[in-house]
């Protein structure tokens, strides 16, 4: 799943809306070079690199590294974009791909994928504009029409399914499925969000997205224990995750643990403060009995802020 805007809001203070990637702080930063001559800046190769690296997908740095081979030229920034847009970077992906150079920058393949960064970082008209230059000159351009849907579902356009199901087509297939999921999520398809949402991590294990709506579902279909197993996944992959720690308190307090709920309402607010909205609402929800029947939280997934929420 950086972020997109929050497509569904929760409907009860037990509900809160979906995340797609959470960025984790790490240390230790490999420092870089790239030698000049390329298509664009080494300087802006370096920084994606090490965004990504802070981020803590230290494997897609050495990808970006590997592509690039010591100079930055138009298919190392094709990959170095593809790579950052997964894990939810926009903001770092429009600095490099604003210093590309200019016949680079204005190749399809990259003006498809500056469409999703803007997309992703909510500048809607930005990227219509990007994206429809992209498309008159690749009509199967994958990330165009991949930013088309994802401003489609900003603004509740009915055609949101029929760009994302395009997207997917034209080999955008994971933040297309996740958009495909996170709309069958909202009509009740369970069945098709957890084929989507499945996809995605055999096609990505660490994804942090696929992982986090994977247990929303779960929840959603009251598998207490296949829902807490995926928030954990997310958390070992990013532990500042706060939805997730935010819903296992909801979920460990709906079946009464009451121990282990007290535990996840702590380290959420390790990671935030008390004054989240978040731990206000844990505490709220920690001082009632648990419900009767147990239900399982449901945190309904959204697109992120960058393209299916993130914040």
């Amino acid at each position: 799943m950086g972020r997109v805007p929050v497509v569904t809001k929760p409907s009860s203070s037990r509900v809160i809306p979906i995340v797609a990637a959470a960025v984790v702080a790490i240390a230790g930063i490999t420092l870089l070079v790239f030698k000049r001559g390329g298509a664009g800046d080494p300087g802006s190769a370096e920084a994606l690199v090490s965004a990504l690296t802070v981020a803590g997908y230290a494997g897609d740095s050495e990808r970006v590294l590997a592509a690039c081979a010591g100079a930055v030229d138009c298919q190392c920034a094709a990959t170095s974009l593809e790579l950052a847009l997964r894990r939810n970077l926009h903001q770092a992906s429009l600095e490099f791909a604003g210093k590309l150079d200019a016949e680079c920058a204005a190749s399809p393949r990259i003006a498809g994928l500056r469409a999703e960064a803007l997309a992703r970082a909510g500048d809607h008209e930005g990227a219509r504009v990007q994206a429809q230059d992209a498309l008159g000159r690749d009509a199967e351009n994958g990330a165009a029409t991949y930013a088309l849907a994802h401003v489609a579902n900003a603004e509740g356009d009915p055609k949101v399914h029929e760009l994302a199901q395009s997207a997917l087509t034209r080999g955008r297939e994971q933040p297309a499925r996740l958009l495909l999921g996170l709309l069958a999520y909202r009509r009740g398809d369970m069945a098709q969000a957890r084929e989507q949402f499945t996809k995605m991590v055999q096609q990505d294990p660490r994804d942090v997205d696929a992982l986090y709506n994977l247990a929303v579902v779960a929840g959603a279909e009251g598998k207490y224990r296949e829902a807490r197993e995926a928030y954990l996944k997310v958390l070992a992959e990013a532990p500042k995750h706060a939805d997730s720690r935010y819903n296992l308190v909801a979920l460990t307090h709906s079946i009464g643990a009451k121990d282990e709920a007290g535990h996840h309402l702590k380290k959420l607010i390790e990671i935030t403060s008390e004054s989240d909205e978040r731990v206000e609402r844990a505490k709220s929800l920690l001082a009632t009995p648990p419900p009767a029947p147990p239900e399982p939280a449901l945190a309904p997934p959204a697109v992120s802020a960058d393209g299916v929420k993130r914040e």
